[in-house]
């Protein structure tokens, strides 16, 4: 229905419902009509969710390579030896993909424990009580709560408003705030931005507060009939994840090349017998040299760190942020909840000249109002009273408990529902000894004038009984601007400029030492003066005004942000912090946690827009801050070529939110708006937890570059050795099966021991990431070219010693009479060495000792590749710290022991030995292939040491 046109009354009547809400039973009955108030959903199947996003093109150039060698093998009648290459190939991938399906499947439960956990709300009558509750349960008739900061999730109409506005740029297009209106309007088929008296699902309050009815949800609202057919969330695409699939397929291309090249120099070499005998061989290089795993590790690794910060308070939206938060080189935090305990408490109360003390932390009632150690008695003193009324009505926090979850399980707190300033009012009020919803409820709210960041001053004009009074709250530098009279011991007198002077004075000495004032002023206002409220002006309102006195409010930090920030700052990483307060206030505070020193400037929010960008990026202090500065302050840090990230909880904060690098909302004190813009969400609201994801974020940077590091290492250098010995000797170095032990083996398990290394303490004493830093830098790329030399120099020189004779053929290596083919037909135990070439174990004088030696050189080489490659896996830990010196990492140890046992298996499992051709190693050739290994990780190591 076209509710805009309509009387309330009319859509009361037509929804059935009344101010006072539906019933529990009518919303059950409505519901079986309407739906949950959900918008539709893109259907994935099965393959576009988990087979689609683990396939690449090095993937399937692999399976190609797989289906090739069985077709081969097939065609050709091959034995059972002939299969096990391509078999082996297809588990592995199985496996790999596996491993991507069961991550991305947890990664789903995750963001459906997030969804649930920042999903949306909304205040419902229901049964003639508010009810919080959430916004897929809404139905058409409920009558919605609304105040600033509230997130729309429903079509509605308006029909009680104060200075209430709404931003609906999801809808329009258009970032101001729209005023909106209760009255019918006329007239058909309007647009949205002519229905001022509607309210749209998406769009969120940005002032005043109202009531509403629901007239739609789900797929019958505005953005709901856009949203049909498309998806309403899509994923953003990871750079790192783009960047290694790039790597990984420019380097895919490079082997193929290679490749190809070599089968066209053998093409023209070769009989055509010969050449199909290669070309096994060629497929096996393939598959061991394609780095198909380069995006799934990255994958892998970015989902731990978001199950690694989600058990440290910090949900993460968006993975890409996770790599972000190590690059950052600049935070801007708020001061409120985030660098503070966001307990505000007021603890003075100046009044007839005199402060007050005020006992208690935080918002719990357990404190007394205090004049010289003495409790005052606040219905003594009218003034007094008259305070802390109008700090209980002019005030639109409310208090609720919640369960909130922490890194030690879960407790009650106390929530503020508001701006904590109010909920420090309204605790003031408590321990006075007033319920604020009874005195509320004495006061009719005839208007509300919001606070601006241009007046600093809040207003309500309320009825009592007969009579109407405007009380007004404010900045300590304009509160006592607008008052004419002053009430002194109960008593009405003129306020002089020099009181006025001396009053501002006073609360600028609260301010110094840290302290939030808010100056208290009142005043009656006429019959008349209401009849023309709604055209009436704030300038006419808030002037001539009696001044009551104020309070001074104070938020200590939180007692672990001082190490967090000192820990940052030494990981040179800057750090403002951002407040609306006063700006002797932010400098106090600042200098207590050594945000601000000696030198560095202090902004206020009028001044940000005039200042250079480079002004911005050296001040350390920005104080009386609106939320769209937040906005100019994160465009001039990116201009200067930070990494930023800005915290926020406020609905104006999204914006600035989104432009910045790394969005952080609050999960405690945040708007459900704020959170919807962030990449990441505190759920303990604590800077402490921006340094822990600083900390993961670079943990996880080189957890990923160790795993680049090492495969590059190991596939170039084999790609070197298989390609030179191929090319120049015309010998396969490796054979197919080899090659695939190695995939299996050394290509596999010790990059999953990588992707869990425990981050090195260090890394948080470093500068962060040039943002222009590619994964290789220049000293980790000088290093790889060492290494793969060196392995590569390794490996060919023992090939050649051993074809040479340099390396002789020990009687070790002639015969392993333990494994009896079961072929054999008459029973005899021969030398599976012999039986391979073939001739018995008594025709000695005829061995073919060419064959043997390089039997022996593919043995040892593959062995003492093993080891070299064991010694990269540590070495790409780090570019500075040797083997011996870094942190212990169990899961690398147990996987690289596994490797070994592999090792051991093939070379000593004669069943092994036969399928492989692998000959059994005297003691001598372990130690030389074991010290052949030890000259790659010495070279390593002494580049570390000169670096």
């Amino acid at each position: 229905m076209d509710a805009y046109n309509l009387s309330i009354q009319d859509i009361f009547e037509q929804l059935k419902t009344s101010k006072e809400g539906l019933t529990e039973e009518k919303v059950q009955n409505i519901r079986k009509l309407s739906g949950n108030n959900i918008l539709p959903k893109k259907k994935v199947n099965f393959y576009q969710k988990y087979i689609k996003p683990s396939f690449n093109l090095m993937i399937i150039i692999l399976l190609i390579a797989a289906f090739a060698q069985l077709y081969m093998a097939y065609s050709s009648n091959g034995t059972a030896v002939d299969y096990v290459s391509p078999i082996i190939i297809l588990v592995i991938l199985g496996i790999n993909i596996m491993i991507a399906m069961i991550q991305q499947r947890k990664v789903e439960k995750t963001l459906e424990a997030l969804e649930q956990l920042t999903s949306f709300k909304a205040n419902v009558f229901r049964n003639g009580t508010i009810e919080e509750i959430e916004m897929k349960n809404l139905v058409p008739g409920d009558i919605l709560e609304l105040k600033q900061g509230d997130y729309i999730g429903a079509d509605c109409r308006l029909f009680q408003e104060n200075d209430l506005t709404i931003i609906e740029s999801n809808l329009t297009g258009e970032p101001t705030a729209v005023e909106k209106i209760t009255e019918k309007i006329e007239g058909s088929n309007l647009p949205i931005q002519d229905q001022r008296n509607m309210l749209f699902s998406s769009t969120f309050v940005t002032s005043g507060n109202g009531r509403a009815i629901v007239t739609a949800i789900g797929t019958e609202t505005q953005i709901g009939i856009i949203s049909k057919g498309i998806a309403t969330k899509e994923s953003r695409d990871i750079p790192l994840n783009k960047a290694m699939n790039k790597m990984s397929t420019v380097f895919g291309l490079i082997v193929i090349g290679i490749i190809i090249l070599i089968f066209l120099y053998r093409y023209f070499t070769l009989p055509a017998d010969e050449l199909q005998g290669e070309i096994p061989w060629l497929v096996s290089l393939a598959v061991a040299a394609i780095p198909f795993n380069f995006p799934i590790i990255t994958t892998i690794i970015l989902l731990t760190g978001a199950l690694k910060l989600g058990k440290n308070q910090a949900i993460v939206r968006h993975l890409n942020s996770i790599e972000t938060m190590g690059r950052l080189n600049f935070i801007c935090s708020d001061k409120t909840g985030t660098l503070t305990q966001n307990q505000m408490t007021v603890q003075k109360i100046f009044i007839d000249n005199k402060i007050l003390e005020v006992t208690g932390v935080g918002y719990k009632n357990n404190g007394d109002i205090l004049n010289n150690g003495q409790k005052y008695i606040v219905e003594q003193n009218n003034n007094l009273k008259n305070l802390v009324f109008n700090g209980m009505i002019n005030n639109n926090a409310e208090f609720r408990e919640e369960t909130i979850s922490l890194k030690n399980g879960s407790t009650q707190v106390i929530k503020v529902v508001g701006l904590p300033t109010e909920g420090a009012l309204l605790t003031l009020g408590q321990k006075a000894g007033f319920d604020y919803s009874k005195v509320r409820s004495n006061y009719e709210i005839i208007k509300e004038l919001s606070f601006t960041s241009e007046r600093k001053i809040m207003s309500k004009i309320v009825k009592s009984e007969d009579s109407y009074i405007c009380f007004s709250k404010g900045a300590p530098e304009k509160i006592p601007k607008i008052c004419d009279y002053i009430f002194v011991k109960n008593n009405l007198v003129p306020i002089t400029e020099e009181l006025k002077f001396d009053i501002i004075q006073k609360m600028e000495d609260f301010a110094t030492k840290g302290y939030r004032t808010l100056g208290f002023a009142q005043k009656p206002l006429s019959s008349d003066d209401i009849m023309n409220i709604e055209n009436i002006s704030y300038e006419e309102i808030e002037n001539h005004l009696v001044f009551i006195g104020f309070v001074a409010i104070l938020d200590p930090p939180r007692s672990d942000v001082k190490q967090a920030i000192k820990i940052c700052q030494g990981a040179g990483i800057n750090i403002a912090m951002i407040t609306g307060d006063h700006s002797l206030t932010a400098k106090s505070i600042a200098k207590e946690l050594n945000i601000f020193k000696l030198g560095d400037y202090s902004v206020s929010g009028n001044e940000i827009k005039t200042i250079s960008t480079e002004k911005i990026a050296q001040t350390r202090v920005f104080s009386r801050v609106a939320p769209e500065d937040k906005e100019t302050i994160v465009k001039a840090l990116q201009q200067e070529g930070y990494i930023v990230a800005m915290t926020g909880d406020g609905v104006n904060d999204a914006l600035a939110l989104e432009n910045a690098d790394v969005g952080i909302a609050m999960g405690i004190s945040g708007t459900d708006v704020a959170k919807n813009a962030a990449d990441l969400i505190l759920t303990d609201d604590s800077f402490s937890t921006i340094e822990t994801a600083i900390f993961h974020g670079r943990g996880l940077f080189g957890n990923i570059r160790s795993n680049i590091v090492f495969l590059l290492v190991i596939l170039f250098s084999e790609m070197i050795v298989l390609s030179l010995v191929y090319l120049i000797f015309d010998y396969q170095i490796f054979n197919p099966l080899q090659l695939v032990i190695l995939y299996g083996s050394i290509h596999f398990f010790p990059p999953f021991g990588l992707m869990f290394d425990k981050y090195d303490e260090r890394i948080m004493k470093e500068p962060p990431k040039d943002p222009k830093e590619p994964l290789i830098n220049k000293k980790y790329l000088l290093m790889m070219i060492l290494q793969i030399t060196t392995i590569a120099i390794v490996i060919i020189t023992l090939w050649l010693m051993i074809m040479n004779d340099g390396i002789p053929i020990f009687d070790e290596n002639l015969i392993d009479p333990r494994f009896t083919p079961p072929w054999d037909v008459e029973g005899e135990r021969i030398g599976y060495v012999f039986e391979r070439l073939p001739y018995s174990f008594s025709d000695e004088e005829n061995i073919n000792f060419e064959l043997l030696r390089e039997w022996k050189a593919q043995t040892v080489c593959l062995v003492s590749l093993f080891f070299s490659e064991i010694w990269m896996a540590y070495e790409a830990r780090s570019i500075k710290v040797g083997i011996f010196k870094g942190s212990k990492n169990i899961t690398l140890f147990i996987l690289i022991a596994f490797v070994v046992g592999i090792l051991l298996l093939i070379t000593i499992w004669d069943f092994a030995q036969y399928y492989l051709v692998i000959l059994t190693l005297s003691p001598w050739d372990w130690l030389i292939a074991f010290g052949a290994s030890l000259i790659v990780l010495i070279v390593s190591e002494f580049y570390k040491k000169i670096e």
